[in-house]
């Protein structure tokens, strides 16, 4: 596509972020994989990608243009394109959805042009809420849809994926200091279920760490969840920098949940492929240290321990070999470190509810998880 059109689509996606409280927006709309494609009336997302006709984006406006953008990154955060799947007007449900969108984009200050679908009396109501409002007369044969459903196939994988993709955008605007009232409640509400230590913490650490898995896209193996309507490309994977983990060897982590977090380690290698995993024990200093490169595995790790625990060895033996991310398993019971590192922070803190830090991801184990 010609130069203006990616500089129109770039001056957009920038324009987004800029605006205030737009972390988690953005973080969702540069999830996608934008392509332009004239065989389109709009745009349209599947949850994966964003398929935008090049002459009907550079028909509208600059502000329009950004409304847009962040019209279809919505459709991704609330889940449309999974949660429409067993509706049998698939076109209705497309209509709510967008109703639902535009009025929320409109109270943000987004401009909503007259020919999209604004409603006042859908005001506070759930998508499924306007479906049930709508006549089936009222939903026009030519009507253009922007949601491409997935497969019933494909659910359950999608869902997993999206999962991730809420998590890391609520952690990007967090990081960002973005008030995160804005993010609308329904969606508020699915992301505090993924963090809440309700889940295992094995869950909840999953969750975070896939968001350190580096994709892209490819034709080569063709995306199963839309087949065999749609021949889109799926996610591949690419190896990931430096893991580290550092185990509290002081008697605050068993035997048992040691075999586990290594369990978990060897998942997270599995899926992130990491270039090098490094796994540390440390009581009042750094003790055993194991490096690992990706077509190494941890099931023979072993550590031994005792005494005191002191946390600012771990950082500055990181500080030196800095990693990707550090997740760290410890009851939390030592003087707080209150530098942040130039590098991410998982605490796995065990039977210490009270555990507090400047920095960092806090997961919580109760002990018998």
């Amino acid at each position: 596509m010609s130069e203006p059109h990616k500089l129109a689509l770039d001056k957009a996606k920038i324009t987004l972020m800029a605006r205030r409280n737009s972390t988690f927006i953005s973080t969702i709309l540069f999830s996608l994989k934008s392509t332009w494609n004239k065989e389109i009336d709009t745009a349209r997302t599947n949850g994966e990608y964003l398929d935008i006709n090049p002459d009907f984006f550079m028909r509208q406006s600059a502000s329009v243009r950004v409304s847009l953008l962040a019209h279809e990154a919505w459709h991704v955060a609330f889940e449309h394109m999974l949660r429409g799947v067993n509706y049998p007007n698939k076109i209705k449900f497309n209509m709510a959805a967008d109703y639902v969108m535009n009025l929320m984009l409109e109270k943000q200050g987004f401009e909503i042009p007259d020919t999209w679908l604004l409603n006042y009396d859908f005001d506070g109501k759930s998508t499924e809420e306007v479906y049930a409002l709508i006549p089936d007369s009222d939903v026009p044969p030519d009507y253009d849809p922007d949601i491409v459903y997935v497969s019933n196939e494909g659910k359950e994988v999608f869902s997993q994926k999206s999962k991730s993709t809420l998590v890391k955008a609520a952690l990007q605007a967090e990081a960002n200091g973005d008030n995160l009232g804005d993010i609308p409640k329904e969606i508020r509400k699915a992301i505090d279920k993924l963090v809440n230590p309700v889940l295992p913490w094995n869950v909840i650490l999953q969750n975070y760490a896939s968001s350190y898995a580096k994709e892209d896209y490819s034709y080569r193996k063709p995306n199963k969840y839309f087949a065999p309507e749609y021949y889109l490309p799926s996610l591949y994977s690419e190896a990931t920098g430096h893991i580290a983990s550092a185990v509290d060897a002081s008697g605050s982590v068993t035997q048992k949940q040691f075999t586990e977090m290594i369990s978990e380690m060897t998942e997270i290698k599995e899926t992130l492929n990491p270039v090098e995993m490094t796994i540390l024990s440390f009581d009042t200093h750094v003790k055993d240290v194991v490096v690992r490169t990706m077509s190494e595995d941890l099931s023979d790790i072993e550590f031994t321990g005792g005494g005191g625990t002191k946390i600012k060895p771990v950082f500055d033996y990181f500080d030196k070999n800095i990693p990707e991310v550090l997740i760290i398993f410890t009851d939390g019971y030592f003087t707080s470190h209150k530098e942040t590192p130039a590098y991410d922070v998982i605490w796995i803190i065990i039977d210490n509810p009270a555990f507090k830090c400047a920095f960092g991801t806090i997961i919580h184990y109760t002990y018998g998880d």
